[in-house]
């Protein structure tokens, strides 16, 4: 449902010379470098502006004019009506250093074009093809978990292995399995140098200024373009029919005929491959993390994944029965949404409310606050997948309540195959073993490109 408007706001104040004031928010001046460009203190700071402001907030970072905006019907305006006049902020377009002109980063008919080549092969009926690549990467890990017996296993790790696997395998077919290790470990690499570097005074720099963390970033990048271009040319010298993305997108074209070249074909794998993994890693790792903490949680996993096949791999038929994988998965993204909040920039001004968004002002709108509202979500720090349970109560919830995948026209565009990961994955761990978290404290949590663990999260496992 589309939500209700939002509540009044006071009207735009005039100064002394009529300039139009703006919204009251936070001086950030006054509190030193910005919590926004501090990232350990990010998640604190808009805590406080949900607790000490309305739904629109305006202040000032350097130069830079900032909003948050954290009531759905505002989200909903920006992200669908007023998408052309926005772009993604300065962050995303600074991760263009790995990931060029892909879906991620690029604006404009660069965007619209390859979002029309790409879109087919990630149609909800086109991605259950990758059910068994993820069958057989849950077995995997199954195994290893096992393996394991009664020592600690760090979940994230684990979850990240797994992920990794499914995407190489979905991405590049089971050749390029050999070199999942090596890409994982130069997007770990990657993220940790982009992270520092958007850390305190570091932001005030070109992306590609020479510092540590720069050039840290070029060496990762040139590794990672190395593995991608030689894949392709692999792929291209003896094609084989297959049914992975690169066969796909290499023969994609869009209803006038326009095709990716081999740069703009690499950039595109490069940015499905760490949107991809890292996204779905953190969902099954804090999914878990509270499957662990409520053994009677796991069990109900157990048996409906058992009633769904006892034997053998879950599969694309069996979604329609895990039903309480999907709310699991559902409420985990709500309280611990991987994408924690979205960043755009405007373009060309427009209005919203009284006040106007001029060009080069910077927009926030973190689901980390919204998620987490209780005028939409009842209880909204506690973990309830039954609030996912009634199909009326979600849809009575305002549309953009809940947005773990973005909105309007540029949603996620592997919103669907990640669901189908996510849910065969869940339920294909928790059919064959029962989780238990060893430390019930809340997890340290670091809003950087993700929502990551700062610390393990250990968990042991035992066969059921």
């Amino acid at each position: 449902m589309s939500a209700p408007p939002p509540p009044s706001d006071p009207k735009p104040r005039r100064g002394i010379f009529g300039a139009t004031r703006r919204p009251p928010g936070p001086n950030l001046l006054l509190r030193g470098l910005s919590p926004l460009h501090t990232t350990g203190d990010t998640l604190r700071f808009l805590d406080e502006i949900a607790a000490s402001y309305e739904d629109v907030v305006w202040t000032r970072l350097g130069p830079l004019s900032m909003w948050i905006f954290r009531h759905p019907s505002d989200i909903e305006h920006l992200l669908v009506r007023e998408h052309t006049r926005t772009c993604k902020d300065s962050m995303l377009r600074d991760l263009s250093i790995l990931l060029g002109n892909g879906l991620l980063t690029s604006h404009g008919p660069a965007w619209r074009r390859h979002r029309r080549i790409s879109a087919p092969y990630f149609a909800k009926a086109k991605v259950l093809d990758y059910d068994e690549v993820i069958a057989e990467a849950t077995e995997t890990t199954l195994n290893t978990l096992l393996a394991a017996a009664t020592a600690p296993v760090d979940l994230h790790q684990a979850m990240t292995k797994l992920a990794l696997e499914i995407v190489v395998n979905a991405l590049f077919g089971r050749a390029a399995s050999a070199d999942a290790a090596r890409i994982g470990q130069l997007a770990d690499d990657f993220t940790a140098a982009f992270t520092r570097r958007r850390t305190g005074w570091r932001t005030a720099l070109p992306i590609d200024a020479p510092t540590p963390e720069g050039r840290a970033m070029l060496v990762v990048r040139e590794e990672m373009r190395a593995i991608i271009e030689q894949t392709i040319a692999n792929y291209r010298s003896s094609p084989r029919g297959a049914q992975h993305l690169l066969d796909r997108l290499c023969h994609a074209t869009d209803e006038v005929g326009n095709r990716f070249d081999s740069v703009q074909l690499r950039d595109e794998l490069t940015t499905l491959f760490l949107a991809g993994h890292e996204t779905t890693a953190l969902a099954l790792t804090f999914a878990l993390r509270e499957i662990g903490l409520r053994p009677a949680l796991g069990a109900a996993l157990r048996d409906e994944a058992l009633r769904a096949n006892k034997e053998g791999p879950l599969r694309r038929t069996h979604l329609p029965q895990l039903s309480l994988a999907r709310q699991v998965l559902l409420e985990t993204m709500r309280l611990y949404p991987p994408a924690w909040a979205i960043g755009r920039e405007v373009v060309s001004p427009f209005k919203l409310r009284d006040w106007t968004m001029n060009r080069g002002d910077q927009l926030l709108l973190p689901q980390w606050l919204v998620h987490r509202d209780p005028r939409w979500f009842d209880s909204p720090r506690s973990f309830d997948p039954e609030r996912w349970s009634d199909d009326s109560r979600s849809k009575s919830r305002p549309k953009m309540s809940y947005f773990p995948f973005g909105g309007g026209a540029r949603i996620c565009i592997g919103q669907h195959f990640a669901m189908v990961e996510g849910v065969l994955s869940l339920a294909g761990l928790c059919r064959r073993v029962a989780v238990q978290t060893l430390d019930d404290a809340p997890v340290p949590l670091l809003a950087g490109i993700t929502l990551r663990p700062t610390a393990p999260i250990n968990i042991r496992v035992s066969a059921w």
